[in-house]
């Protein structure tokens, strides 16, 4: 039984947007979260996901906040703290530097779920023990990836073993071709 100091969350990274709304893959990551949502005692819904290409113009966060809304998740247990970041390490980053500006608490009174498909969770781990968190579920979606997304997944992952905090020169190239 979790203590009444420690705080659950579900982590929502954000996968393809749409200029709207949360594209294919965001949507699936969704829907599991609002499930999960309803039927676990969750504290709070911690959306992830800055501007990333060059026709979003309204943080991925904020378009997944309003999607969770819509489908009756309570605006004050949805937080959108990664407005700049541009991928897995930066929405860590992001999420730390909330937890401790938000509720200055330790990692470990943190119950952490990520909700992604498992490629995606494999690196989220990695980075995840890499920022200290001691309680950590990873929670698979099921979906479709084409060829070209599982060899995108899994240079990913090589540069995240390579990299695990984020910092060399791949991953700060990456940011620098991501940032609009």
């Amino acid at each position: 039984m979790n203590s009444p100091s420690n705080k659950n969350i579900l982590l929502v990274p954000s996968g393809s947007m749409h200029p709207n709304g949360p594209g294919y893959s965001t949507e699936i990551r969704l829907n599991e979260a609002i499930r999960l949502f309803c039927q676990y005692p969750f504290d709070y819904i911690f959306c992830s996901g800055g501007i990333t290409s060059n026709y979003e113009n309204i943080p991925a966060s904020e378009l997944m906040k309003i999607y969770l809304i819509k489908h009756n998740i309570p605006e004050k247990q949805i937080i959108t703290g990664c407005h700049n970041s541009r991928d897995s390490y930066e929405n860590i980053q992001e999420l730390l530097a909330w937890l401790k500006n938000n509720m200055g608490i330790n990692l470990s009174s943190i119950n952490l779920t990520i909700v992604s498909n498992l490629d995606h969770l494999i690196r989220f781990e990695i980075i995840c023990r890499q920022a200290s968190f001691k309680r950590l579920d990873l929670h698979i979606v099921e979906m479709p990836l084409t060829i070209p997304d599982k060899i995108t997944e899994m240079v990913k992952f090589l540069i995240t073993m390579y990299d695990p905090i984020g910092k060399k020169f791949i991953n700060r190239y990456a940011r620098k071709k991501r940032t609009f």
